[in-house]
């Protein structure tokens, strides 16, 4: 509502790990979990060593071979701090090979969290490599049009993530410099398209502490984690940027902080940010709770970073047990706060709430099948709010709670059905400029106990 507002405490790219999620196995002490990471699209630049000056910054082409230096730099890389790095394989591909000798030294940047490529004369070349290194011949790579492998690099990464100041989200980059080559092969890299970016596969394995506990998710079975969520120093799981996918239901109990992200282009924070969780069904359990690492104790996104956004996608169901809570808000004005989507896909599908919390900037609750928000369920929203629902309709029921407010409104909750009546049963509260309910097609029922703030329109 316009000029009223509510003191919000806040307790709150991209690598994406796809998968099917069948469960979740807490482990702080056994045998070591194993995880794949896979990075895609890194920034592919080459320069001349004896000049130092960046040909490109945006180019199909980039090249190995005689007087080039090339890079490749990769973000959001989710592996924690030490971990035992089994394999990594750098992947290009190749649009012209060299019929003449190349041998190059591959090596990585010795720095915590790479920062992106610039045009800045001698910027590759004055970068400090790693003092593991690899040469290699390529005497392979001999057909054009073709997906090629580098030799394994694990070496070069595990130096990196050794650091003590690496933290799982972070960049690296690594780097094919000249070693006396007679020829050079062409390479395509993202600028011809996103599918010839090159691709960075780190193995690795993790033996879980009490200082350094991990979930891993296992989806079947081979004794590979298809997603590994790390706890940080303040005893948050860090859930990094980008959609993860899965089979089964998902439940979260425990404190998750979402990382965000910078814009993998520019290096600069990006306005907003996004980790989507999308399987059959989701629930967020007593005791679990979602934040942004903007507000966390230890935040390490970007200084400048506008907010994270949150969406949950689930084919079945979605739900809010009681004492669960989403803290996506921000601060008292709003600053880094971030939207959230709660969203059950299928016809007849479930949206429940109970007694927990939604805070964020955009907040969507929306249902395939009946909606239940009640017992106290919370939902507080920085911008425009959406309630809807398909068959089974939409019901608030003992002390629902529900209001959007900004300085500078004015700001719309909206409810909409399809085939479904909305219940407002026993002392619920709606507060915002509007309380737009012409979305509604079926029958509003209003038992007179409500508090509704605002102008309505449509009922």
């Amino acid at each position: 509502m316009r000029g009223r507002r509510k003191t919000v405490m806040c307790v709150a790219a991209a690598l994406l790990i796809l998968g099917c999620l069948c469960g979740i196995v807490l482990a702080d002490t056994g045998p070591p979990v194993k995880a794949t990471a896979t990075a895609r699209g890194g920034d592919g630049f080459g320069i001349i060593p004896t000049k130092g000056i960046t040909y490109t910054i945006h180019s199909v082409y980039g090249y190995i071979g005689k007087t080039y230096l090339m890079g490749w730099r990769f973000e959001n890389l989710n592996i924690p701090q030490g971990a035992q790095v089994t394999s990594a394989v750098l992947e290009v591909y190749c649009f012209k090979p060299s019929s003449l000798p190349v041998s190059v030294i591959f090596y990585g940047e010795d720095t915590d969290n790479s920062t992106p490529f610039t045009e800045v004369r001698y910027d590759l070349i004055n970068r400090t490599g790693t003092t593991a290194a690899l040469t290699d011949s390529l005497s392979t790579w001999t057909k054009a049009a073709t997906w090629y492998k580098s030799p394994d690099l694990s070496q070069i990464v595990q130096e990196i993530v050794d650091r003590p100041g690496w933290l799982p989200g972070n960049a690296l980059a690594i780097f094919a410099k000249d070693n006396g080559s007679v020829g050079k092969i062409t390479l395509y890299d993202a600028e011809k398209g996103a599918i010839y970016g090159a691709r960075l596969t780190v193995t690795y394995e993790i033996t879980p502490t009490l200082d350094a506990a991990v979930w891993s998710i296992d989806i079947n079975g081979d004794g590979l984690s298809d997603l590994v969520l790390y706890r940080d120093t303040d005893g948050y799981y860090m859930l990094p940027p980008g959609t993860f996918k899965y089979r089964g239901n998902l439940t979260l109990d425990r404190k998750i902080k979402i990382v965000g992200c910078t814009d993998p282009t520019t290096g600069l924070t990006q306005s907003r940010c996004t980790t989507t969780l999308m399987g059959d069904g989701f629930t967020l359990a007593k005791g679990g709770k979602i934040i942004s690492d903007l507000a966390s104790p230890t935040p390490i996104s970007p200084a400048g970073t506008k907010g994270t956004d949150f969406y949950v996608i689930a084919r079945d169901f979605v739900t809010l047990q009681d004492g669960a809570n989403i803290y996506l808000g921000g601060t008292d004005t709003g600053v880094n706060a971030g939207d959230v989507t709660l969203q059950a896909t299928r016809v007849g599908s479930q949206v429940t709430g109970g007694a927990g919390s939604v805070w964020g900037r955009k907040v969507e609750i929306l249902a395939g099948g009946p909606l239940y928000l009640e017992n106290g369920f919370l939902a507080w929203g920085s911008g425009n709010m959406k309630i809807a629902s398909g068959a089974g309709g939409i019901n608030l029921t003992h002390n629902a709670y529900l209001e959007v407010s900004a300085i500078d409104g004015p700001l719309t909750m909206t409810f909409q059905t399809f085939g479904g009546d909305v219940n407002l049963i026993d002392h619920n509260y709606l507060a915002a400029d509007t309380l737009d309910m012409s979305g509604v097609n079926g029958v509003i029922n209003d038992d007179g106990t409500n508090t509704e703030i605002g102008t309505k329109v449509g009922w």
